[in-house]
Formats: C-alpha cells, sequence, structure tokens
C-alpha cells in the first residue's frame, strides 16, 4: 500500500502454511526473512519476496520450576531472531521467563541454528520483567526492554543478547520526564530506536546514533498521540529525514509527520479479516534462502 506524497509503503502478505495461517505470530525479521510461530509449537521461516519458507519445531519447555532454584509462578514467553554472521547461521531465540522474588524474573534460554537443524539451552540470566515479548535484532545482538518494579516507581534497561558469542549485555535507555512511562524497542535502517510512551497523550521517539554509546542517543521528535488511544506506540520505521515515523498502536498501523504534525491511520486490513492482533514488522526485499545450504 503506497501513501499519498510518501516515501513509505506497506505491503499485505498471506502465510503459505496452513498450520500457521490463523495463529500465527511475527517474532522478527532479518535479511529479507520473516520469522513467525504459531500455537502448535511450529517455527516458521518466509521470504515474502520468492515465497519460499521452511518450517522446523519450536522449543518446548524440559525443565520443572525455573531451573535454577525457587518456585516457579507463572512463565512468559520470549522470542528472538537474527543472524550470526560469525557462523553465517540463522537463530531463533525463545526464552522461558519465571517470576522468581520481588519482582525478578529468572530466564531459561533456547537457541535454535538454521545451520544445526536444532535446539540447545544456553545459559540463562536474571532481570527485570522483559516486556519486550520479541527481541529487537541490531548490530548482531537481540534487545529486550526490561523493567525492574520499586517501591519509588519503576526502572528502565535494554537486555542484550549477542548472536555469536551468546553473551548477555545491559544497554542504558535515554533520561525521560516523571510520570508513568512505558518503553518499546524497535529497529530503523540498521539502527535502535526506543519510543517513551507516556501516560499522557505523547510519546518521545530517540535513536542510538552509534550503537552502544549511550550519550549518543538522540530524540527525534515528540509525537502527540489521539486522546482514544488504548495501545502503547511501537516504532517501525524512521524515514532518512526524519520527517516520516510509521508506527504500531495495539490494531492500528499509523503514518505520523513531523513536518505539520499530523497523524494518520491507515486502513491496512479489510472488516472480513480474522486475526486475534494485527501485527507488523519491517523488511527488506532480498532473495535470502529460508533453507541452509
Amino acid at each position: 500500500m503506497g501513501f499519498e506524497n510518501s516515501c513509505l509503503g506497506v505491503a499485505r502478505n498471506s502465510c503459505p502454511a496452513k498450520s500457521l495461517a490463523i495463529s500465527a505470530r511475527i517474532l522478527g525479521s532479518c535479511n529479507g526473512l520473516i520469522c513467525l510461530t504459531s500455537d502448535s509449537f511450529t517455527v516458521m521461516l518466509l521470504n515474502p519476496c520468492t515465497g519460499k519458507f521452511n518450517v522446523f519445531p519450536d522449543s518446548m519447555l524440559r525443565s520443572n520450576g525455573g531451573g535454577g532454584g525457587g518456585s516457579a509462578v507463572g512463565c512468559f514467553i520470549r522470542y528472538g531472531f537474527g543472524y550470526d554472521a560469525s557462523f553465517e547461521d540463522y537463530k531463533v531465540v525463545k526464552i522461558f521467563s519465571f517470576l522468581h522474588i520481588e519482582g525478578r524474573y529468572e530466564n531459561m534460554v533456547n537457541v535454535y541454528s538454521l545451520k544445526a537443524k536444532s535446539w540447545k539451552m544456553i545459559e540463562g540470566f536474571n532481570s527485570g520483567s522483559l516486556n519486550g515479548k520479541v527481541g529487537v535484532f541490531v548490530n548482531g545482538a537481540l534487545h529486550w526492554e526490561a523493567s525492574h518494579s520499586h517501591c519509588s516507581g519503576s526502572f528502565w534497561e535494554i537486555v542484550t543478547l549477542d548472536l555469536a558469542v551468546e553473551r548477555y549485555g545491559k544497554i542504558a535507555l535515554p533520561s525521560y520526564e516523571d510520570g508513568g512511562v512505558y518503553w518499546t524497542l524497535g529497529v530503523s535502517r540498521g539502527y535502535l530506536v526506543g519510543c517513551c510512551n507516556y501516560e499522557k497523550n505523547k510519546a518521545d521517539v530517540w535513536v542510538m546514533k552509534k550503537y552502544g554509546v549511550e550519550e549518543s542517543w538522540t530524540k527525534l521528535v515528540t509525537i502527540s498521540l489521539p486522546v482514544d488511544r488504548r495501545a502503547y506506540i511501537l516504532p517501525l520505521f524512521v524515514a532518512e529525514n526524519c520527517d516520516e515515523f510509521l508506527l504500531q498502536l495495539g490494531e492500528e498501523l499509523a503514518l505520523y509527520n513531523s513536518r505539520d504534525g499530523s497523524y494518520k491511520r491507515l486502513d491496512v486490513y479489510s472488516s472480513g479479516d480474522y486475526f486475534r492482533q494485527a501485527q507488523a514488522t519491517t523488511y527488506f526485499e532480498s532473495l535470502a534462502s529460508p533453507h541452509m545450504k
């Protein structure tokens, strides 16, 4: 779908695998491939450009409780998808996140190697609540936004996983105003993008201009949001001159123009569509194969 006087476009794609068609969830995109999963514990890599896809089993939990002491009150599932350039391998990450104590979570991590065609468990980690359901792939690493609850409020940071060495790290988010906030992450043109959603009807969009350099966080725009918004903004794409922003707001897509402050909701879905929740991801067309040779 094209936008009038815009450099951005939106396309709709049908899922070629019937087993994923209704319950598919997008786990990320990389090098022109989109990763999806379903309720039937199946993962698929899809190239929308060529129509080729690869289906393989999802990871099941094979451990009691949290795996490292302490009882598990509940388990939350988080995913990530990216490319390990050092081994020329695509990897899917699945995190089993167990509530441990006082808002701390114990995370068990499984990694699927497309080259090895198998899952393996790697060293886990402890964290606050991983609010990002899907990791953002930038600079060879996956990124999840995490919050730590304290009596004085919430503290936010980014948890990272380097896919080559399978090592965890942390990145600080930029400072933000007082009041209730909720961070979401995105990637645009190879840059890590953070969106600070305030309880009031506004959101600040930031970009990390030099990866790993926390002082390079730069605020691009403050967006005034519709009064009737019911969800947090997820940044999908930022135009090169930073005058257009493609955003996901719950089940809607929207185009924000920073030149005049206009906010346009995009009618991408027909009324007859069946979906539990609208999903979107950005990708660049390529001939990349979802199979390892």
